[in-house]
């Protein structure tokens, strides 16, 4: 700790390494939670073990926020210390969308497994740390080499739904994630030293807190801005080494209360980043395209959603309508694509309905949580185009097939875009606008339901 350090001068270097360290921090705390603390409600069973989800979501299940069924999740981390990690993928049909992806500690996407980036075609990844240089053994595709010696996948395959439950199953089934000695059938290595993981605390993501975090950390690697010589000798001002515990004790009260107020101002420059975002723009999934702008990536990973490439996904939404109005659930809207403006999407496209303000999926008369390409039975409009109608109510029996149901409320309608097309990721598509109709009295009666059975929380 430096003693001539100012009040003034520990709020300004308390806010910078708070928004560049923040996204190491996010991800720390999800690794504590599924790959090291064994009782925790989100544990995987630790490093390299492999977790496929292929049930959908339902309005019950609780505590997830803005789910999709468009695709079901495969989540691992790797402790990549000791030796590589191989990930094994099958050949897959050409409607059969998947995507595999790898994410450094400090959030940035180190490797893409799947049809968009490397085919339908089976293969075997090599995953390794930054000082690997071993040779590569015979049957790898390809190599993905970190930047940190921890990485997280982000997986996610195409779910046509809950009938496609049992043949998402046995294809979830062949991924196979295999350390290199596994994979060679050969004796592993030497385990890597144990670590003394500082147990999470939510502290860490509010308050001076997160130096000891932080400290911790950056001896697994050094995100953008927080690497060379005067960045080491700047965060050292304020305790953050990996050479010198933190002692808070050390701390006089006016620096401790500055380092707040740093970190405070550090969460307002996230959350003002946060409200700039407009529906039609892709941030929510771009985390690992903002590698030069230190509060993008802390505002998306502040969200949980960098872990999505924007080549990959590209995501928008509505929360107004095209009066500015909030979106509610007791009025009735449309959202028009025209014939030669439709989703620019190389795989497929979804609208999902969630409900406000939890962002949860919304109970309906037909079980419908989403709308989109993969939608049985979309009718066009008789010039090519598109019509949904987005509401509580749909306009008629007519219409079912083009209803995305709301709740009698607010609600916000993201909308998902598989494998965006140049249109798209240049600007030069855009999302219509969602406009009020007038609503018509509802037969509801008329209205087949095709709502799914209730989740088996058992499987």
């Amino acid at each position: 700790m430096d003693s001539s350090l100012t009040p003034n001068e520990a709020r300004d270097i308390a806010a910078d390494a708070f928004i560049h360290g923040y996204p190491m921090l996010e991800n720390y705390r999800m690794m504590s939670g599924q790959a090291i603390d064994v009782d925790d409600s989100a544990f995987i069973g630790g490093f390299g073990v492999l977790q496929n989800d292929a049930l959908p979501c339902t309005p019950d299940d609780g505590g997830v926020v803005m789910p999709s069924n468009d695709t079901r999740p495969s989540v691992a981390w790797l402790d990549l210390r000791s030796e590589p990690f191989v990930m094994s993928v099958p050949a897959v049909s050409q409607d059969r969308y998947y995507a595999m992806q790898w994410i450094d500690l400090d959030g940035t996407m180190i490797g893409d497994i799947g049809v968009r980036t490397t085919g339908f075609e089976a293969g075997s990844y090599l995953i390794a740390d930054p000082d690997w240089n071993g040779r590569l053994p015979k049957g790898i595709t390809e190599t993905i080499q970190a930047r940190s010696p921890f990485v997280r996948l982000h997986g996610q395959t195409l779910l046509e739904g809950p009938d496609d439950v049992p043949a998402l199953e046995a294809i979830q089934a062949q991924y196979r994630l295999e350390a290199l000695s596994q994979f060679q059938a050969v004796v592993p290595p030497p385990p890597a030293p144990e670590i003394a993981w500082i147990p999470w605390d939510d502290d860490a993501l509010t308050s001076h807190a997160f130096i000891p975090y932080l400290a911790f950390l950056l001896q697994f690697g050094q995100p953008p801005g927080l690497a060379g010589r005067e960045a080491t000798r700047r965060l050292a001002r304020i305790g953050i080494g990996p050479d010198v515990p933190f002692d808070e004790s050390a701390l006089s009260s006016p620096v401790r209360e500055a380092i707040n107020a740093g970190v405070a101002d550090a969460i307002a420059r996230i959350s003002d980043r946060i409200a700039e975002v407009t529906a039609s723009h892709p941030f929510f999934c771009a985390g690992e395209t903002l590698g030069d702008d230190p509060v993008g990536r802390a505002a998306a990973a502040r969200n949980d959603v960098y872990d999505n490439s924007v080549a990959e996904v590209w995501c928008g939404g509505w929360e107004l309508d095209a009066d500015g109005d909030l979106l509610d659930g007791t009025r009735c809207y449309r959202l028009r694509f025209d014939a030669d403006a439709l989703p620019p999407a190389r795989f497929s496209w979804s609208a999902t309905m969630y409900g406000l303000p939890g962002w949860s999926l919304v109970a309906n008369p037909i079980g419908r949580y989403a709308i989109g390409s993969r939608g049985k039975g979309l009718q066009p409009d008789d010039d090519g185009g598109l019509t949904i109608e987005i509401g509580a109510r749909s306009s008629g029996p007519e219409r079912i097939a083009n209803w995305l149901p709301a709740p009698e409320g607010p609600f916000a309608v993201v909308m998902r875009i598989y494998g965006p097309l140049p249109d798209l990721l240049d600007g030069a598509w855009r999302l219509p606008l969602l406009r009020e109709v007038g609503c018509r009295p509802p037969d509801l009666d008329d209205a087949v339901s095709i709502a799914p059975s209730p989740r088996d929380k058992s499987r």
